[in-house]
C-alpha cells in the first residue's frame, strides 16, 4: 500500500474517531475531500499546485461514482493524475489513475498507472514539464478523462 492510501485511511479513522468522542457520527464521505485525496495521492504537501481540468465519472446508469483530476505542480514540473471515489467511498473498489505522457522531443509514449482495489483514491504522477499528457480515472469500469493530448510544456 502506498503512503497516500495510508495517509488517507488515517483520515477516515480520525475523523470517525473524533465524531464518536463528541457523542456523533462522521458520515465516511466526509472523512476527506478532493483536495486532501490530492495532497495525500501526489504527495504533495505544500499547496504549490493547480487542478488543471477534472471529469465527473459516472456509471453507465448515469449515477455518480467520484471524479479524475488532473493536477499539475509547478514547482516540481510534475503533473499527477487522482481518482476519487464517492459513492461506496471507503469501500473498496477498482480504481484507476492513469496518466500519459508524450515527450516533446522523440514523440514517445509512456504511460504511469496506479490500480488496485481502494477505497478512497487511486493517483500516479511523474515529471511531465515540457511534455504533453493526457489522463484517465476509472471506478468499477466506468470511466472518465481525455484521449487528447494537451497541456504541452
Amino acid at each position: 500500500m502506498r503512503k497516500g492510501r495510508r495517509i488517507s485511511s488515517l483520515f477516515a479513522s480520525s475523523a470517525l474517531v473524533a465524531g464518536a468522542i463528541v457523542g456523533g457520527s462522521a458520515s465516511p464521505v466526509s472523512a476527506h475531500d478532493y483536495y486532501q485525496a490530492i495532497r495525500a495521492g501526489c504527495d504533495w504537501w505544500d499547496s504549490q499546485f493547480k487542478i488543471l481540468e477534472s471529469k465527473v465519472i459516472n456509471n453507465p446508469a448515469g449515477a455518480w461514482m467520484g471524479n479524475v483530476y488532473l493536477v499539475w505542480n509547478g514547482p516540481t514540473g510534475q503533473n499527477c493524475v487522482v481518482t476519487v471515489q464517492v459513492a461506496g467511498h471507503g469501500i473498496p473498489a477498482k480504481l484507476v489513475a492513469k496518466l500519459g505522457i508524450r515527450s516533446s522531443g522523440s514523440g514517445a509514449i509512456t504511460y504511469r498507472t496506479d490500480s488496485g482495489y481502494y477505497g478512497h483514491f487511486a493517483a500516479v504522477k511523474e515529471y511531465t514539464s515540457g511534455q504533453c499528457v493526457n489522463y484517465r480515472g476509472e471506478i468499477a469500469g466506468s470511466v472518465a478523462g481525455r484521449t487528447e493530448w494537451g497541456n504541452c510544456g
